[in-house]
Parts: C-alpha cells; structure tokens; sequence
C-alpha cells in the first residue's frame, strides 16, 4: 500500500508541477476541489475521529487519530470553524486525505497533525467518505478550544502620510474598549489611546465564493494611529480590550525625510500562505513559508525600515479563512516592520461595477478589494482610489494600482503625475514605483487584454515616460512568479547595462524588476529567447528582495533564495555619478 501512496503523490505532484508552473495565473483555489452543496451527512457506526488535545493555545498543534473499516483513497479529513457550522454550507479551512498516513490503507487506523490558529472560535474536524466531490459526513470529532478566544492577534503596523504617526491594526473576537499602550521602553508604555473598530462582510464583496461557501466573519479589526513619534525612535506597545492584552511588541519609527540617510527595505510579490502541518499538501504556495522564514531571519540580523508586498497577498480568493492564516504567518514580521502593499488581481479582479477597474476576470473569488482594503489601511485617498506613495529617509515610494484605469488623463494617471512631479530629489533621491503587473517581462502571455505582454505595452505607453520624465530609478513588479532584471531601459532600449552588475553614471533610465517568486507557484511560460533588454531572468528559485539604500548616491539590490538557505542568488549595484 505504500507504494500505491507514493505513485499517487507523485501524480499530484506531476499534475501540480504542470498546472501550477505554467504562467502568472493561479490554478482554482484547493478549497475549491471540495463540492460543499453537494455534502450529505450520514453518520456511520464503524467510522470515528479523535482529537487530542482538545484545548490548545493559538497555533498549537493537535493529533487526529481517525478509523474505518474498509477504507479508500477518497476518505478525507476537514477542520472547520466555528464548530457548530453547517459543512454543507461552508468550506473547511483545511483538509487531508486519511491516506496521507500510510498505514491508514493498510489496517484502517491513521494519523495526522493540524496547527490550528485561534479565529475567534472553536474547531471541529470532521471526517468525510466519498471524495470531494460528492462528499458524505460520517463522523466528527469532539470540539477543539482555545485558551482564550478573545485574545487581541495578527498586528501589524502601517505608515500614515506624517513622519511622526505609526498606524496599528490588529483583530479579535469581541470589542468593548480597544486601546493601545506604547512608550520608549517595554516597561514605560505612558501613551494610552482609544482604537476604531470597523469590519466587513459578505454584503460589501462581489460575489461567490467571498458571499458564498468561502465567507466567514472577519470579526472586529481595531485600528490606531500611535502619534508623537520621534524619527528613528524605538518604540514598545501592547494592544488589547477589557483586561485581554497582547504581549509587548517593539519597532523603530521610520526616518524622516534625509537625503543621506540609509535605509533597508524588504520587497517581493505573490507570496501567499500555507499550513506548516499535514494538511492542504502540494498546494503552490508552501514555499511562502520558508520565505516568511528567511525575512524572519534577516529582520532579527538587522533593521529593516519596510515591507513592500507588491499584490497577490494572502491568495485568500473569497476563501475569508486564508485571510486570517496569512496574517498569522506573517505577524512576526509585521508587527516590528511597517507592511505595505499595493493590490493585484487575486485581491482586486472580479465581475463587478468598477468603472475604472481595467480586467473584469474573478481573480479575487468575490473580493474586489473590500478584504485586501480592510485588512491593510494604506495612506490610499479613498476606497476606489488604492494609490498612494509615502516619502521615509532617503525614498520616495508610489504604489499605482495596474488593476484600475492608468491610461493618460485617468484618475490614477493624474495623480500618478502630480504625485512624481511633486519629489523634491535633493529631498528623496530615490524614486521606487511599485505596481502588480510588470512593465518588462519575459514571457508568452499574450492574451488579451490582461497577459503579462499586453498589459506591459500599455504600462511602456502611458506610465514609463512619467517615470523617465520625473527619473524614476526602480520600478518593482510581480504578477509573474519569477526574478528579472532589465539594463537600465526605455521604451525596450536600453540605455545603460550593467558593467559586473553595476549601472553607474548620471541618471538615464530606470532600471525595472519582477520579483514575483516569493511563493506561489513558479512561472515558466518564457520565451525561447531572452528579451534583449533583459539582464537574468529566473524561473527556478523563490524567495525575497532586499534593497539596502547606503547615501543619496548608492543602492544595492538582491535576490535572497529559499533554496540556497537565505543566501544571496543575484545582486546589483546603482551609483550615481
């Protein structure tokens, strides 16, 4: 039987390598394998399901043990939350096969692991015959609770427009009073202040499966502006309600604008999350872990000024579970490092009424933005117009959104211009714009009107000369999950190549990069031969950008790869002269 398990785990990995890999398109979401309308309930005596323990801290891990006679390759486990809802209604938030433990096919006993993270309620698993298509509930297990469900989680800090101001999110189950503590030190927290609260729900989103099978509450999200701040400060806080506090968290205030001031930024794209148990295996995004992993890793080695994560964030896709795995996941990082973010489609496309919104596919599973714009309050002007651009030490960054109209004399367009004729360069001299969908690719989607081809032409016709024009000297891309580099280029001519990977000289042309390998699934729809104005271009290898500003001269940039431990896989150097 061992063997049977392994020909069929490495189909799936066969057919995941096909599907996944082929272009910057997602396969359908794994939640959605399961026929959750269909469900039937039919409850067997010569079936069970056991978890123990049955009371666990968020993230703890528990063990299911499960029987049934005569078992098959289509009985499978789910774990659902809240315990008391309707699994003919509602997707799990995971699931594995019984098979996944060998010996279950041998002698009808088996075992599995699932971390389970507190989502404001208590869990169930339940175990399931008759595939996922047509499933039958045949047993379920004893509920699953948490030390305290009220317990303030998932922080993370974002920028405001003012270099004194740190804005703090975080959510919980309940709200009476929501408040933040902070101070210059863990035991000096002086400053108390009162937190908003706000939320969403399926009547805000587009359609299913976000108002369907893949909806569930968000809960209370607390926001709060932390104001008085000093640039370059560290600060403590601890948020909570009505005697539930968080533990003590710690961060340092950006820098105030300085042409001179060093500066060390995180960037990548189309990361998503995955579960660090038995469950949901060979989903395209398990790579997102060791990535979460390696920026773990290098923010705890030095200080880290921002996060940018340029679109396709949580890959939830109206599957609202996946929204509050990824906030776990990445709450070590942001909860000491201002996380910001632009939106791609999988937050944003979908059959909606949007008149500006470019690409009407259903990317976002129903979301069109609401989950994405709730969880993450960027410095945006309002909720149709997600662009935004922030100036901290020496860096002028823009967020433009390539899922909304940027064509000349649109909305974004005009403010795109007047954003960038406003950089005062002796100020901020370096200028990075950051959008989903690349401006430079290697690859063969020429699908129109939304391919990686189409769109970059139109990005090369209305937004490259604004970024020539008001010398902009980055463009950071995703969308396609791979790395590239181009020369120093315009208009796909390059103006400058690199000499030993540095571009040095007067400014002539920004240098544009697609580093959509942080987790998903890798691309590999390129051409047979490299675009001339394409410097490396990478499919093989995940992982993140590190971006270390030195002085208003400098700039150093690499590619850290997962699959060399965190080790640097490609780097380059720009030096004004």
């Amino acid at each position: 039987m061992a063997s049977t398990r392994m020909t069929l785990l490495l189909v799936i990995v066969i057919i995941s390598a096909v599907a996944f890999g082929v272009n910057a398109h997602s396969p359908a979401h794994i939640l959605s394998h399961i026929g959750v309308t269909n469900i039937k309930t039919a409850l067997a005596a010569d079936v069970s399901i056991f978890v123990t323990p049955t009371h666990i801290k968020n993230g703890g891990e528990v063990n299911i043990h499960y029987r049934a006679d005569n078992p098959t390759h289509d009985d499978w486990i789910g774990a659902y939350s809240p315990a008391g809802v309707d699994v003919a209604t509602t997707t799990p938030v995971k699931y594995q096969f019984g098979y996944a433990d060998e010996k279950y096919l041998v002698n009808g006993e088996g075992n599995l692991k699932f971390v389970l993270i507190n989502m404001r309620s208590d869990y169930k698993l339940v175990f399931f015959r008759n595939g996922t298509n047509h499933p039958v509930k045949v047993a379920e297990s004893d509920r699953v609770t948490f030390d305290d469900k009220d317990q303030p989680l998932k922080p993370r800090l974002l920028v405001t427009k003012n270099a004194s101001e740190m804005r703090l999110q975080w959510s919980s189950r309940t709200t009476n009073s929501p408040y933040v503590e902070y101070g210059v030190a863990a035991n000096r927290l002086e400053s108390k202040l009162s937190a908003a609260t706000e939320t969403y729900t399926k009547a805000d989103m587009c359609g299913p499966p976000a108002t369907s099978v893949g909806y569930r509450d968000a809960g209370p999200i607390h926001n709060v502006v932390m104001t008085g701040l000093k640039p370059g400060q560290r600060y403590y806080y601890r948020f909570g309600d009505s005697g539930n506090v968080s533990p003590v968290y710690n961060f340092r205030q950006p820098f105030a604008v300085n042409p001179s001031q060093p500066m060390t930024i995180l960037a990548f794209g189309d990361m998503g999350q995955s579960q660090p148990d038995d469950s949901l295996q060979f989903w395209q995004e398990e790579a997102s872990l060791n990535t979460t992993k390696y920026m773990i890793q290098s923010a705890q080695k030095e200080d880290i000024d921002a996060i940018f994560h340029i679109g396709d964030i949580s890959y939830a896709r109206g599957y609202a579970s996946e929204w509050d795995v990824f906030l776990n996941q990445i709450t070590p990082l942001a909860s000491r490092i201002p996380y910001l973010i632009c939106l791609g489609n999988h937050e944003m496309d979908y059959d909606a009424n949007c008149p500006e919104c470019l690409f009407n596919g259903t990317d976002s599973g129903g979301e069109c933005g609401v989950a994405a714009m709730h969880q993450f309050l960027t410095p945006r002007t309002d909720f149709n117009s997600p662009w935004y651009s922030i100036e901290m030490g020496s860096v002028h960054a823009l967020f433009m959104s390539t899922e909304h109209d940027f064509s000349t004399n649109s909305k974004q367009y005009n403010w795109i211009e007047n954003d960038l004729k406003s950089v005062d360069k002796t100020k901020t001299p370096w200028v990075i714009l950051s959008g989903h969908r690349p401006m430079y690719i290697d690859s063969t989607n020429y699908h129109v009107p939304s391919g990686d081809q189409p769109v970059a032409a139109n990005l090369r016709k209305f937004i490259e000369p604004l970024m020539l024009k008001y010398k902009a000297d980055l463009g950071l891309w995703g969308h396609h999950h791979s790395y590239q580099r181009t020369c120093a280029v315009y208009q796909t001519n390059c103006l400058r190549n690199s000499t030993n990977r540095v571009y040095a000289g007067p400014y002539v042309a920004p240098i544009q990069m697609v580093i959509g390998m942080a987790g998903q699934g890798l691309s590999t729809n390129l051409e047979a031969q490299v675009p001339s104005y394409m410097e490396l271009v990478d499919d093989s290898e995940y992982g993140y950008s590190r971006i270390h500003i030195f002085n208003e001269t400098t700039l150093h940039m690499e590619f850290l790869s997962n699959s060399r431990l965190g080790l640097v896989r490609d780097d380059f150097w720009i030096v004004r002269t």
